[in-house]
């Protein structure tokens, strides 16, 4: 029985009940879709593995990103643009 003489029973209770899990659900999806529709996270340009959690860029990523900028913006010609990059790509052992 919904409602008795001694108050509003427990239809009230219920019914706040699925309205909670309802709004947990909803918020779920949201979250699942937020998730879902995120872009790729950014790999490293050497390696193409995904940096370390925590971490931003290694020096040598930035290295690249500039010495590609500054081929970009004339600053360096194509000889020492694919000298540099070969050498922070492939630094010489020992």
């Amino acid at each position: 029985m919904m409602y008795d003489d001694r108050g509003w029973g427990w239809g009230w209770w219920m019914m706040g009940g699925g309205l909670l899990l309802l709004l947990l659900v909803l918020v779920a999806a949201v979250v699942a879709i937020v998730v879902a529709a995120r872009p790729p996270r950014e790999t490293h340009l050497t390696t193409g593995t995904p940096p370390v959690q925590g971490q931003g860029p290694s020096p040598s990523d930035e290295a690249l990103r500039e010495l590609d900028l500054r081929f970009a913006r004339g600053e360096v010609d194509e000889d020492g643009y694919r000298r540099t990059r070969e050498l922070l790509t492939h630094p010489p052992a020992g």
